[in-house]
């Protein structure tokens, strides 16, 4: 929970924009419903639950296994706090769509966001991150209780690079598709960066959230280690992808669903 709960904080680092101002210029896209990896016993998965065009609560897990569960909370368009049950669906059958629960985000312990100039400080249960901004309101470093843990660079509006510095440093580089990236819709449209919520390989990375279009390679220190190829719908959004993972030549397939 622990990644989870840092990862969306970066999602709030645009929210110090109005989200308005940072939903994608085609008109027809349409929000993500859902991720599920098909095809496995126990495939990933992420879903969402919208209110009135507003992202309001976030399913994710493993299937017929567990399901852990986000309930987000917001003050004038920005997200504020997170409300986080990792141990909601343990032992019991795991639905994706259930969105019954209701917690009550001014007593029940939450995460909270607050925002500067050129940063973002997300205050976890766990640990404090500070997510720091270029002008373009790019996320470019986090740091992870006054550690710098992760630093980004960009090429205008794509990233380049994701680097982990320390002791065995390393860095992933990528290619890209020309689509629309429906997690990066999520980020700038309602502020949720969370690793665990993205079931696709690499999914304890924030890269998928960063740019516009869709990752088509994923490099470690220039070695290859994932691949994905996309089917679109007409709104250029992927309804499909083959994932390929070169450490243990495993393919794995996704489906996503879109709301109407």
């Amino acid at each position: 929970m622990k990644n989870l709960i840092f990862v969306l904080s970066f999602a709030f680092l645009f929210s110090c924009s109005k989200p308005e101002d940072n939903q994608p210029s085609n008109s027809n896209v349409k929000l993500l419903k859902s991720v599920t990896e098909t095809g496995e016993t126990y495939g990933g998965f992420s879903s969402y639950h919208y209110e009135n065009n507003i992202l309001t609560k976030v399913n994710y897990g493993e299937l017929n296994n567990y399901m852990a569960i986000q309930q987000l909370g917001y003050e004038n368009k920005k997200l504020i706090k997170i409300a986080h049950d990792d141990d909601y669906a343990k032992g019991d059958v795991v639905n994706p769509e259930d969105f019954s629960y209701n917690y009550n985000l001014n007593s029940y312990p939450v995460e909270t966001i607050s925002y500067m100039t050129n940063s973002i400080f997300y205050k976890s249960i766990y640990r404090d991150y500070i997510y720091n901004l270029n002008s373009q309101k790019q996320i470019t470093s986090i740091i992870e209780n006054n550690s710098l843990s992760n630093e980004f660079v960009y090429n205008n509006t794509q990233l380049t690079k994701q680097k982990h510095p320390g002791s065995n440093p390393y860095e992933y580089t990528f290619t890209f598709d020309d689509k629309i990236n429906p997690f990066n819709v999520l980020y700038t449209k309602f502020g949720l960066l969370d690793d665990y919520i993205c079931p696709l390989l690499g999914r304890n990375y924030l890269y998928h959230f960063l740019s516009p279009n869709n990752i088509k390679e994923v490099y470690k220190n220039g070695v290859l280690i994932y691949s994905f190829i996309y089917q679109y719908n007409d709104e250029n959004q992927p309804i499909s992808v083959v994932a390929y993972d070169y450490s243990n030549s495993k393919t794995h397939q996704y489906a996503y669903t879109y709301t109407n």
